[in-house]
């Protein structure tokens, strides 16, 4: 499986196995959705498990968005 990861400041995107994972920040919008949120990384990582943080946000850009996520991941030129 391959993640689109955008790179701040590049125009750029580069693909990243989500094995090359290191670190997500996770906005959830409503905390009491931690482990539906928890079952679904599970679910699209693997056995694969970066660190995380997870903060709790009151508002997200997009209406029905009910969380965003922010990866950042090591790969090679």
């Amino acid at each position: 499986m391959l993640a689109r990861l955008a790179h701040r400041g590049h125009d750029r995107l580069a693909l990243a196995h989500l094995d090359h994972v290191l670190h997500i920040n996770i906005f959830p919008k409503e905390m009491r959705d931690f482990e539906a949120m928890n079952t679904g990384c599970v679910e699209m990582m693997g056995t694969h498990r970066p660190a995380r943080s997870v903060i709790g946000i009151s508002e997200l850009p997009k209406s029905g968005v009910r969380l965003t996520m922010n990866p950042t991941a090591a790969v090679k030129d």
